[in-house]
């Protein structure tokens, strides 16, 4: 008997070698949802400090869906809010990141495998999922707390005036609000000029409000209500097919600033919902969009949201500073062109393109005019389609073809090289009027930027016109060889005829 209880023993003491050390250990209690989390028949453990969970029952108990991709792959996603969580068991290097980037996790304690179960440390796991993690020393209880039950925004106040994009408008803002330098979206995840346009981003308890103020390159009619009309009717047409961002009926705030409530059939379960906004008039009589925006835990409590959102836009304040619209010379990396008077320069950049844009305000009511050049390293359209017309013209000291569709829509592609990179030149043009027309071709024939381009189409020319050449004159000689074979066969052929004779 006493044989049998010492193989016991030494059995047990040679399994905990292979067992993390703090196994040995009292089991901690995971409380999730207000009940404690049952493993079945695997338990956490302690390590490092760490609570390590078995990330399936831990998972499903929050109501995220669990799949293993490979077997080295687990994805945990919360289907609700769309956050996705990537487990790499890799040997050398296991770790936990998002599935689509974003922010960052503690990897201190990796992720490991023991068995068929997928440990994961409860803190950057819960974290990630925007939970909390308290823990009761004594008792060896974590307990798992959602930040979003606590409404960050009530009780917040926009006491704090900021001033926006350069004195163009002054707005007031809970303290604290943060101005996002570089932000990304819209036009093929480009990051626009902050000159033109900010976001303030408030944020805590993981729910997020913005506030959008951006220029909208056009003249007031002198009345802010009509104004604002006109804005809501072409913010509706574009917005309708996705009944995302519509507004309703404006309101007039003052003289300044009309209000642009949500219409009803505005979505209450997009990404970050439109709770309200402004349309301003700046000193200059231009005009600026104020838009707010809430993430879907911020819009668990719309009423907060909502209070916060109406003390920002009425809030909002003319600033002195007045929209260039002088001609100027501007820098476009390699390339420069002449503005025009009148045209206003914005640049959208992304990670291997820049997009110029060079907008003429007009009144809200008027057909607008655009002129704009694509500078990246691959073509930003097929220029292989045949055009309704076409225009000659000369751009960067070459010859060039506008191609015009119906609607008067032009645009050329030229390829070229800056900077050492071959670079694709797409340059378009959507002119009002025939005025227009004419001042966007000056502003394209005053393009100037490195001779290697011209230099190189005269290159690729001229060893054109040398590889004709040359295979002309080695056609001619192989000519006149295969003649004078012709005549020495014949001349042979000539002799043993007479030889004969």
């Amino acid at each position: 008997m006493k044989k049998f209880l010492s193989a016991i023993l030494i059995f047990l003491l040679c399994a905990a070698c292979f067992l993390p050390s703090s196994l040995a250990a009292e089991v901690p209690t995971i409380i999730v949802n207000g009940k404690a989390l049952d493993c079945g028949n695997v338990a956490p453990f302690m390590e490092q400090d760490e609570v390590m969970v078995p990330v399936y029952p831990l998972a499903e108990a929050l109501g995220f869906k669990v799949e293993a991709w490979d077997s080295t792959t687990t994805f945990v996603h919360d289907t609700v809010y769309d956050i996705q969580l990537m487990v790499r068991l890799h040997n050398d290097r296991p770790y936990m990141h998002f599935g689509g980037g974003g922010r960052s996790i503690d990897n201190r304690v990796p992720p490991m495998q023991i068995g068929n179960q997928v440990y994961v440390p409860l803190r950057p796991f819960a974290d990630a999922f925007d939970y909390m993690v308290e823990w009761d020393e004594n008792t060896k209880t974590a307990t798992l707390i959602n930040k979003t039950d606590t409404p960050y925004f009530a009780g917040k106040e926009a006491d704090t005036t900021y001033s926006v994009l350069n004195d163009r408008l002054f707005i007031s803002l809970p303290e604290g609000a943060a101005l996002e330098t570089a932000h990304y979206g819209g036009l093929m995840g480009a990051s626009v000029d902050a000159e033109y346009e900010a976001i303030f981003v408030l944020s805590g308890n993981a729910q997020t409000i913005l506030v959008n103020v951006s220029e909208e390159y056009a003249y007031s009619t002198g009345d802010i209500e009509e104004d604002a009309a006109l804005y809501v009717a072409d913010i509706n047409a574009r917005e309708a097919h996705y009944l995302k961002n519509t507004m309703a009926t404006p309101i007039r705030l003052h003289d300044a600033v009309a209000l642009l409530p949500p219409s009803a059939s505005a979505a209450a379960d997009a990404d970050m919902v439109y709770v309200t906004g402004a349309l301003a008039r700046a000193a200059d009589d231009t005009l600026l969009y104020v838009g707010i925006y809430a993430d879907k835990k911020a819009m668990l409590y719309p009423e907060d949201c909502r209070r916060l959102a109406e003390q920002i836009t009425r809030s909002v304040e003319a600033g002195p500073r007045a929209l260039n619209v002088d001609g100027r010379t501007v820098d476009m990396g390699g390339f420069t062109i002449d503005v025009a008077p009148g045209y206003i320069p914005k640049l959208y950049m992304g990670p291997d393109f820049e997009v110029w844009y060079f907008i003429k305000p007009v009144t809200i009511d008027e057909a607008e005019s655009t002129f704009g050049i694509y500078l990246g390293s691959w073509a930003s359209y097929d220029d292989t389609e045949k055009p309704f017309r076409t225009e000659k013209d000369r751009v960067l000291g070459r010859e060039i073809v506008w191609r015009i569709d119906k609607d008067n829509a032009a645009e050329v592609l030229i390829r070229t090289r800056t900077q050492g990179w071959d670079t694709q030149m797409h340059i378009f043009a959507s002119p009002a009027t025939d005025a227009d027309w004419e001042t966007m071709r000056e502003m394209a024939r005053s393009l100037q930027g490195e001779t290697e381009a011209t230099d190189e189409v005269k290159r690729q020319g001229t060893n054109n016109l040398t590889a004709i050449v040359i295979w002309s004159v080695s056609g001619l000689l192989l000519a006149a060889v295969f003649l004078a074979v012709l005549l020495l066969i014949r001349k042979q052929r000539r002799r043993k005829e007479l030889a004969i004779c």
